[in-house]
């Protein structure tokens, strides 16, 4: 939008939240609370925004992800010659950028000094000034004064010149929602998730109980996938097509091919492919790939290992720094035993090998295609190619032990 400059103010008091941290900086979806503000601001076409910041300003700046100008007192702005300024604060998450189009083209066209922004029973806090006029208006205030302090005042001088003052009413008020304290931070977020699964529900995917349903803004879920409730999908999140994720499942910047099935299960910075199920209770740790067709079943964890295609690793067991072939079949209680104390060792699956229940894998060590591995094994050693591996002591019986013990 042409000569508009925007200022947010964000130096209220922050006590009611009652953190060590800026309130400015408590995420509402996965987005800092200010940066609401200003996405709204930029998708009004404003570009030149300045942030007026208070004691937590190094905090509030290392959370944004926009190029802002920090400054303590917006002058250089409000000396150009033409333009106008939109003044807001940075705890207003629901303002929408319709909403500042509509405002700063209320003041534009009816060519306002000054335009308020106001609720049904107070001002809001938003106003639109034309710049030589705020300029003006500021000269003769006490630098010493806070910001907000300086914009009532500039406030209070226009509209005692008599000149052209607008004011502007907002149907929808909860845009007007500032946020001091953490109920009003929850406020905020459930009107914010309610709309961000009602993008995905127009989108073609099905949410059974949007009340219960976690979406950060930036998830990206494709057609005829179904959310159910107590799932939980974070940061740069990509769901494919027809998948079934949950219930009570967590999925944080993980890419989730198409038709995979998650149920009440933990996925962080891994990739899963087409048509595989994840648990219930399975816990994939980053930097893990799942091939397609993949099946890791119940208390299996996962841990910055590739797993091929075709492969089961059905229940009970640990992989840990590991490379698996397709059509691998990895039994029930199988670990990876992947670190020495000192070093994370990898070991190597080879396709259609067969691993039994209850084997540990002393990595480094390489188990080669279709080999088999006997269950209650301690591998330490590569498996050849086609071979039986079989380590574990053979079985003795002592007859009538029981009955002798205690003589």
């Amino acid at each position: 939008m042409k000569q508009v400059s925007a200022i947010i103010i964000s130096t209220c008091d922050e006590a009611k939240m009652n953190s060590k941290k800026s309130k400015y900086t408590h995420a509402i979806c996965g987005k800092p609370l200010i940066q609401w503000t200003m996405d709204a601001v930029v998708g009004a076409d404003i570009e030149n925004i300045s942030l007026i910041l208070g004691q937590n300003h190094k905090q509030v700046l290392k959370c944004l992800n926009n190029n802002v100008k920090y400054i303590i007192w917006p002058e250089k702005f409000i000396t150009e010659k033409d333009g106008h300024i939109l003044v807001l604060r940075g705890d207003m998450p629901l303002i929408s950028s319709e909403t500042i189009n509509k405002i700063v083209e209320n003041h534009i066209n009816n060519e306002n000094v000054l335009t308020i922004v106001k609720t049904t029973f107070e001002n809001s806090g938003i106003y639109c000034f034309t710049k030589k006029f705020l300029f003006e208006a500021t000269e003769e205030i006490d630098d010493k004064a806070m910001p907000e302090q300086k914009i009532l005042s500039a406030v209070e001088k226009l509209c005692k010149k008599g000149l052209k003052i607008g004011i502007i009413n907002i149907d929808d008020e909860k845009e007007l929602l500032r946020v001091d304290d953490r109920i009003q931070l929850n406020v905020a977020e459930t009107f914010i998730r309610k709309q961000i699964a009602n993008r995905h529900m127009t989108n073609g995917v099905t949410v059974i109980n949007p009340e219960a349903a976690y979406i950060d803004y930036s998830v990206k879920i494709g057609r005829d996938t179904t959310i159910l409730p107590g799932t939980i999908l974070e940061g740069n999140t990509v769901i494919g097509d027809d998948c079934l994720i949950g219930p009570n499942s967590r999925i944080i910047n993980s890419t989730v091919n198409d038709a995979v099935e998650i149920n009440s299960s933990e996925v962080i910075e891994s990739f899963i492919d087409k048509n595989s199920i994840i648990g219930p209770f399975a816990y994939i740790r980053p930097n893990s790939r799942i091939g397609k067709d993949v099946k890791i079943g119940d208390y299996v964890e996962v841990k910055n290992s590739t797993i091929g295609d075709n492969t089961k690793v059905s229940h009970l067991t640990y992989v840990g720094d590991a490379s698996i072939g397709e059509d691998v079949n990895i039994g029930c209680g199988v670990v990876f035993v992947n670190f020495n104390g000192k070093a994370k060792n990898r070991a190597v699956i080879g396709n259609n090998a067969f691993i039994g229940c209850n084997v540990n894998i002393i990595s480094p060590v390489t188990v080669k295609e279709n080999a088999y591995i006997a269950a209650g094994s301690t591998i330490t050693d590569d498996v050849p190619e086609n071979a039986l591996a079989i380590a574990r002591q053979r079985q003795i019986i002592k007859e009538n032990w029981a009955t002798k013990k205690d003589k």
